[in-house]
């Protein structure tokens, strides 16, 4: 019996979400140049940024992230990547960086309109890029560069130490004092005081946008599940991303929950008939970005979560909300949650948990049980060594537990490391394999209920 309403009606449905989500996005890039002209300073952060701090000044945010991964979504990063390694660098280096090198080696021309130079880069310390990466704007552009450093602290025995209240406020406090730092920088840049209320309404927002989130991720349990979490997913983290902390961004998660809602009631799944719930492990390869997910769509698969629905939306996710009688104390706080997301007793449904450790495979079964996933789909980025180094020990681990796990590698930006017949001949097999798994454990359950009704 089929679990979903036919496929027209799916497809047209998911087809609208879609659309709005490229439309914020294009709209991010239209107005760049628009706001550089009319005066704003210019900011480029990454992904994890402090976007209320800066929106409070008024600047216009650019994410190099999403210009480059827009690139390569629109088959159009190769030519960028090559300008960068014909001016020296190394084809292992990022292919999100190369292809911003590449970009601005072109006068910032970017396939959605020109992009504006920055006057400030503010970084974090979740990637090890990001730091070398922001020297490269720097040394192009000559821009002063901001960097968060977030501790993480860990106990000998690998656990964490914030059940111990003094040292939790020693890191709170050398945030907070980052956060002042940067304040000041934002002062000086733009002539302009920080605006507290204008800062405590954009925390209001993210709180919205947060709750939001949380419940349109909660949807995926549903079966059928009513949205792609690598199909649609990203395109729900691109547009959050570009507008978070803005009533644009909170008007678009209410749009998209409402949607959901009203596919959950009518429904309609993400797959015509869904027969195969998984996880997806890591970023889409972004040139192909339709084409993986629609090699498992025809065997009746589809994604229900990944892991970076929380990594990709920092601000969008946390296990405690924004106080706004301690504006930059919680901000501080809500930073630190997020750099500590991996501890399994603080909030295991989000861990990031791809490395492979012992604390990983518990987070990964959670997951699992939790969402209703009959196996992991693992994407080893070539040019990304945080994201894949620890897949081959996680593989091995989760198929000691009776895990079907399916390893797939090609890149986040780059195409010329895809080869389609070899994903291809990968998906197929680990489908019927998968398939053959199902059908033996139905039977199975099938002989045991008509045991016991004999006896």
């Amino acid at each position: 019996m089929s679990t979903s309403i036919p496929a027209a009606a799916a497809q047209g449905e998911a087809d609208a979400v879609r659309g709005a989500s490229k439309n914020l996005v294009n709209s991010a890039f239209a107005e760049a140049w628009q706001a550089k002209e009319a005066g704003r300073k210019i900011c480029y952060l990454f992904v994890l940024g402090p976007v209320e701090i800066l929106r409070a000044f008024d600047m216009y945010l650019v994410y190099p992230e999403i210009s480059s991964a827009n690139m390569a979504a629109k088959k159009a990063s190769l030519p960028f990547i090559r300008k960068a390694e014909d001016y020296g660098y190394s084809a292992d280096t990022c292919s999100y960086v190369t292809a911003d090198v590449g970009l601005y080696l072109s006068g910032n021309e970017h396939p959605l309109g020109k992009v504006p130079p920055p006057d400030l880069v503010v970084n974090d310390t979740l990637c090890n890029t990001y730091y070398k990466w922001s020297e490269v704007i720097h040394d192009f552009w000559g821009c002063p560069v901001f960097t968060l450093d977030h501790p993480v602290r860990l106990k000998k025995d690998g656990g964490y130490p914030y059940d111990i209240e003094e040292v939790y406020r020693q890191d709170r406090d050398y945030v907070v004092r980052q956060l002042e730092e940067l304040i000041d920088a934002c002062e000086k840049l733009t002539g302009r005081k920080f605006d507290e209320d204008r800062f405590k309404r954009n925390l209001v927002l993210g709180n919205r946008m947060g709750e939001l989130w949380c419940e349109i991720i909660e949807k995926t349990r549903h079966v059928p599940s009513p949205f792609d979490a690598v199909l649609d997913g990203y395109g729900y983290m691109g547009a959050m991303t570009t507008h978070k902390a803005t009533p644009e961004g909170v008007a678009y998660l209410e749009s998209v929950k409402a949607e959901l809602d009203d596919r959950i009631a009518k429904g309609i799944g993400a797959v015509p008939e869904e027969r195969f719930r998984l996880l997806w492990m890591s970023a889409p390869c972004y040139p192909h970005f339709r084409k993986i997910p629609e090699m498992f769509r025809r065997w009746g698969a589809t994604f229900v979560y990944t892991p970076q629905f929380m990594q990709g939306t920092r601000g969008t996710y946390r296990s405690r909300m924004y106080d706004l009688d301690r504006p930059l104390e919680s901000y501080a706080e809500c930073l630190m949650d997020y750099f500590h997301a991996r501890n399994p007793r603080q909030a295991p449904q989000w861990s990031m948990g791809w490395w492979g450790g012992k604390d990983d495979i518990g987070n990964q079964l959670d997951l699992i049980r939790r969402f209703g996933a009959d196996g992991i789909v693992l994407h080893a980025i070539k040019s990304c060594r945080l994201n894949s180094g620890g897949f081959a020990d996680l593989r091995e681990h989760l198929s000691r537990e009776g895990v079907p796990v399916l390893m797939l590698e090609s890149d986040i930006a780059d195409p010329r490391y895809f080869s389609e017949a070899q994903v291809r001949n990968r998906i197929e097999a680990f489908m019927e394999a998968l398939q053959e798994k199902k059908y033996i454990r139905g039977a199975s359950a099938d002989k045991a209920e008509s045991k016991g009704g004999a006896q």
